[in-house]
């Protein structure tokens, strides 16, 4: 298995104030998508966002394919009966069928083996007029 440790924002980590800024602004515009909305984030690495999208969807999924870097958001948010945590392959998803309203994948899909497996999972997944949010900035 791949780690993305080394390329994953971790708590504790320094980071500019533009990379901050980055992903606030992302965190911010996917929760205007989640009111009262089973929500997925693919790729969510620490978790960093996922308490933001907590305080309005009705659940919040956050699975990424590295344990390791798993190990923080579970930690975090082991208390928080909105968030569930779960090791997710992104051209694989452990998810039914039309499972979520909301999927999102940020600065992630780069890492992907696949683009077309992984949009063909994020369409199985989500419910009919679903949304699927995404940010990929790198080439």
């Amino acid at each position: 298995m791949t780690s993305y440790y080394s390329v994953t924002e971790l708590p504790g980590n320094r980071a500019h104030k533009s990379q901050l800024d980055a992903i606030r602004t992302r965190y911010e515009w996917a929760q205007k998508f989640c009111m009262q909305k089973t929500f997925l984030e693919i790729a969510c690495g620490s978790g960093i966002g996922l308490g933001l999208l907590a305080n309005r969807a009705e659940s919040v999924i956050g699975g990424d394919i590295d344990p390791l870097v798993l190990n923080f958001a579970r930690q975090h948010y082991a208390t928080n009966e909105k968030v569930d945590i779960m090791e997710l392959d992104a051209c694989n998803i452990v998810l039914d069928d039309e499972s979520v309203d909301v999927a999102i994948c940020f600065e992630a899909t780069y890492y992907f083996p696949s683009l077309e497996k992984f949009l063909c999972e994020v369409k199985r997944v989500l419910r009919p007029g679903g949304i699927f949010l995404c940010s990929s900035v790198n080439s």
